[in-house]
């Protein structure tokens, strides 16, 4: 199985390269990693990984487009991974950085960070949630129905398993039966899903998330669409 197979294996998205975005679906993860060349290393966090790149937490310095290997913990061995710094942001604890990657997908095959990405993939298989684990931070407006009554909310973030949403007004119960409405946006239609409030978090505004159950109008694939189109916006 090679990277392309894992990360759509590890994801569960059929349709993950809609609008031909093939670099914009990324599997979260907390690796921990070395950056740099000969003595000169820095650690890093790999915080999640696509097809073309990953996303670190740089524990040090690095320049803007410097070529740098991507090497394993020292308590761990295999050959690196030839990567480009792209971008930095500075961030709590260091600087989150987006890293391109400079090989082969053959080469990559070889590498460290293909056995941690298939270890990765047979944890979440076990653990069921291979099509749940992804969540993209939206930050738009979405609908709920309880009852009867239509209540405006803030999507906070989406994955094909359920969504965090924020809203105003009567607290709702964990065990709650709610209808979760978003869209039509652009050129996504709209999705009407039935779902129940799994947790409630005590905050102002009210927090809760919400596990996805039966579709009223849409399916699966149209919340592949969503999270394909917010991942894009937020690059």
């Amino acid at each position: 199985m090679g990277l392309v197979q894992i990360i759509k294996s590890l994801a569960g998205i059929e349709e993950w390269d809609f609008s031909g975005r093939r670099g914009t679906l990324r599997i979260p993860c907390d690796l921990e990693a070395r950056l740099g060349k000969a003595d000169d290393v820095v650690p890093v966090r790999v915080v999640d990984i696509g097809l073309r790149g990953l996303r670190v937490l740089v524990l040090g310095k690095v320049r803007k487009r410097a070529v740098l290997e991507l090497m394993p913990p020292q308590e761990k061995t295999g050959p690196s991974v030839t990567c480009r710094i792209e971008w930095k942001k500075q961030v709590e604890g260091g600087f989150l950085t987006g890293v391109s990657f400079r090989e082969s997908e053959e080469t990559l095959a070889k590498s460290w960070l293909f056995e941690e990405l298939r270890a990765i993939g047979a944890e979440a298989i076990k653990t069921e949630q291979r099509r749940t684990g992804i969540r993209v931070i939206c930050n738009t407006d979405c609908m709920i129905r309880v009852g009867h009554n239509r209540r405006e909310a803030t999507l906070i973030d989406l994955g094909l398993g359920g969504a965090l949403i924020e809203c105003d007004g009567e607290p709702l119960e964990e065990g709650l039966s709610v209808k979760f409405s978003l869209g039509p946006m652009d050129e996504l239609a709209r999705v009407y899903v039935n779902a129940e409030v799994v947790i409630a978090y005590d905050r102002e505004p009210a927090r809760y998330g919400l596990k996805f159950d039966t579709f009223s109008l849409g399916g699966v694939t149209d919340l592949e669409r969503y999270l394909t189109y917010f991942y894009a916006k937020s690059l």
